[in-house]
Formats: structure tokens, C-alpha cells, sequence
């Protein structure tokens, strides 16, 4: 009723025009379980596909859930004891204890729960033995993360490993370089095929394109590899994209009913590693998928590029974080490869601001990282996303060998 203050939980993030999704029913995730307050529902998580290991784990469930709580069992806990389930209950209800505490004194609106910062939710979620190894290049996370998988999985610690490059972190994993990819509608294939990847605001649209392909075998034959190849690699983009809403793919058009239908399994196969919620339709008569996938935040590009204010909107351009963010790897480079500790940066005015601002500053801390003296210059004469690197005695620009390969 109006002036009813009540506690939500923000399921989905904003997108586009649309404010963030919220729901009264409070669910507190932990590494096997996820508690759910003032409900009294046991789930078993769909991908646990044993009988036997389905039946243990709703036992154990009903023997050890809080009263006035209701359980989900996560996909992680296959196989896990009592011992470790009470744990993360424990944990969970030590949570939900403060959150109440804090209801009792707080003033609508107000934030009583935050979860977890990025690295350890991932770690939460995604760390399982299916994973070789986690890097970090941050001494405090690197004792974050250890320290909280000592706790839930012990078993995992030696998988961390601290990253001791010279070169950033991104560039030696490629992660910069699928970072760039993202930006390209197209995505090309080991085959020579390629995919071309349209998001508009009522669906993603994903065509199947032959490219480059030279098969020797009858075109029913050829099409059908392109298309078993694309299944995988759009199941691929869609988790590196984090594509989201109705999906519509046109691959290429094959005659024979059995071809249809294994394109349709190859493609249900790709999605079933997918941690998000699928639902995939058959093929049409007209050679279309449609499918749908769990969206519960903005596509990554949208996380990592804005729009651009001198083309309303129908191009990209990098954020202020992330030119900083870019500027920093350059520095890191510049720092392995020249022993010069001064330079001057040529940056935009927004970007100045950002990284003068305040007594002790962003410059500042990049100054005192990387053992430098760095002079900031505004410049509006450079591009949204562009900066430009002089030496301090002859101001002349300094082009690594890295920015040469980009340039070309």
C-alpha cells in the first residue's frame, strides 16, 4: 500500500529505457546454496542430472534448512557433504541477520545489502574443477580470493596463481584483443565461415555466412559443416556478449530433415554449458532458430564503450574509464620497454578532469604505481577515447611497437 516501506532486491540491471527490475522476493546466494527468506520451496538445480545425487541432496536439504526458509541446491554442490551445505547456511544466515538489524534502523531508500565485489562473485560462481587456473595481477585480490576459497574449496587454492609479466595481464590472455572483437559485428570461423551478429531493441539477429569456406563435398555436405561450426561459435559469442532476449539465427539453408534436426542438437548441446536460462525452438520451415536466453544485465559492449555524442548514438566509443584503463596498459608497456620515468599525456578535457580531480588524484596514483612523472595536458583536438604520449625534454610523441601494429 502507498507509504509502505518494503525490502526489494534488483534482479535485473538497467537497460536502454528500461529502469532496473526489482522483486520483493529476497534471494541470498552462497557457493552451494542460495537462501531464500520467508519461503519454505526446496530446489535442486536442473544440470544435477543424477536421480540418486538429486534424492540425497533434497534429504539433506530438508534436515538442515532454517525454519521459515526455502533452499535452492546450486550445481556446485553434486557431491558435496552436510558439513560443507551447513557451512554456506550458516554463512547466508549470518548475512541475513545483519540485513535485519540494519532494516530495523534504516530509512527508505536506503541500501542494506550489497553483494559481493566482481572478482569474488565470479569466484563464487564460476570457480569449479572444471576451471585450470585462475591469474591475478593484484596482490590484495590474490589474498581475497585465496583466502576465500580456503574456506568453500580448499581443494582449489593451488589453482591461483599471482601473474608476474611484465606485459599487462590482458594482453598476454588475448582478453584485449576479444575485447576489440566485440565491437565487430562479424565473427569468423577456424572454417573460414563467419557469423554477423545485429542486436537491435527487439532482438538479436544472427546470420550464417559461408565466407571464405572451400568444401570438396556436394553444397548439403559443405552447409551443414558451416552450419555445425556456427552453432558452437555463436553459443561462444553469446556468453562472451552476454546476448540476451529473443534470438533469431538464419543459417544456411540445408534440404534433408536429419540435417535440420542435427544443427537444432548441435546448437541445444553449445547452449546446455551455458549458465544463463535457454529455451530453443526447432528450425523453420524457412531455415530460422529462434531462441531465447536469460538476459539479466546490458550486453558487455555496452558495459566497456557509450554512445557517441557526435553521432547520436549510432556509433561507439570507449568510456572515460576505459580510456584510463587503456592508458594505464600503455604505461605499463612504455615502463618494460623505455627507462624515461617522465612523460607528458595529451588527453581530453572529460578525461583531465577525471583524472585530476581531487587532492589525491588518479594521476597521482599512477605517478606514485609506476614510479613516474606524468604531466597532463588538455587537448580538444583528440577524438572521444584518444591520448597522445610526448617525452618531457624534446616533446616529441612516443609510438610503441604495439601501437604501430593497431595503426596498421
Amino acid at each position: 500500500r502507498r507509504g509502505q516501506d518494503i525490502m526489494v532486491q534488483i534482479v535485473k540491471e538497467p537497460i536502454s529505457t528500461k529502469g532496473c527490475r526489482v522483486t520483493s522476493e529476497i534471494t541470498l546466494p552462497g557457493r552451494f546454496v542460495v537462501l531464500i527468506p520467508y519461503q519454505r520451496n526446496i530446489g535442486i538445480s536442473r544440470k544435477i542430472e543424477d536421480p540418486k545425487e538429486r534424492r540425497r541432496l533434497k534429504e539433506l536439504a530438508r534436515q538442515i534448512i532454517p525454519a521459515n526458509f526455502g533452499l535452492i541446491i546450486r550445481t556446485v554442490a553434486g557431491g558435496k557433504s552436510e558439513r560443507e551445505l551447513k557451512r554456506d547456511i550458516s554463512d547466508l544466515m549470518a548475512t541475513w541477520k545483519k540485513m535485519e538489524s540494519q532494516i530495523k534502523e534504516a530509512e527508505a531508500p536506503s541500501l542494506v545489502y550489497k553483494d559481493l565485489s566482481m572478482a569474488s562473485s565470479i569466484i563464487r560462481d564460476l570457480f569449479t574443477n572444471d576451471v585450470n587456473q585462475v591469474h591475478v595481477d593484484s596482490r590484495k585480490m590474490m589474498r581475497d580470493i585465496s583466502n576465500y576459497v580456503k574456506d568453500v574449496a580448499p581443494h582449489l587454492v593451488h589453482k591461483i596463481n599471482y601473474y608476474k609479466g611484465k606485459e599487462p595481464i590482458f594482453d598476454h590472455f588475448k582478453v584485449e584483443e576479444e575485447l576489440e572483437k566485440m565491437t565487430h559485428s562479424q565473427a569468423w570461423m577456424k572454417n573460414g565461415g563467419y557469423i554477423v551478429i545485429h542486436p537491435t531493441e527487439a532482438l538479436v539477429s544472427i546470420d550464417v555466412n559461408s565466407g571464405k569456406y572451400i568444401g570438396r563435398k556436394d553444397h548439403e555436405t559443405n552447409s551443414l559443416k558451416i552450419n555445425l561450426e556456427a552453432a558452437r561459435e555463436i553459443a561462444r559469442q553469446a556468453r562472451l556478449r552476454d546476448l540476451g532476449g529473443l534470438i533469431v539465427i538464419d543459417f544456411i539453408d540445408v534440404l534433408e530433415q536429419e540435417n535440420k534436426k542435427k544443427i537444432f542438437l548441435e546448437l541445444r548441446k553449445e547452449f546446455a554449458k551455458d549458465r544463463a536460462i535457454t529455451k530453443i525452438e526447432s528450425m523453420s520451415r524457412f531455415g530460422l532458430i529462434e531462441m531465447t536466453r536469460q538476459r539479466v544485465r546490458p550486453q558487455v559492449i555496452h558495459s566497456i564503450y557509450q554512445a557517441c555524442p557526435t553521432c547520436s548514438g549510432t556509433g561507439l566509443v570507449p568510456t572515460i574509464a576505459t580510456t584510463v584503463s587503456r592508458m594505464e596498459r600503455w604505461l605499463q608497456r612504455y615502463r618494460a620497454s623505455r627507462g624515461d620515468r617522465r612523460v607528458i599525456i595529451h588527453v581530453t578535457p572529460d578525461v583531465y578532469s577525471y583524472m585530476n580531480k581531487g587532492r589525491y588524484n588518479k594521476r597521482l596514483r599512477l605517478m606514485w604505481k609506476y614510479w613516474m612523472k606524468i604531466t597532463m595536458v588538455k587537448d580538444e583536438s583528440l577524438d572521444v577515447g584518444q591520448f597522445k604520449v610526448f617525452t618531457a625534454h624534446k616533446k616529441q610523441e612516443i609510438i610503441l611497437p604495439e601501437d604501430k601494429k593497431k595503426a596498421a
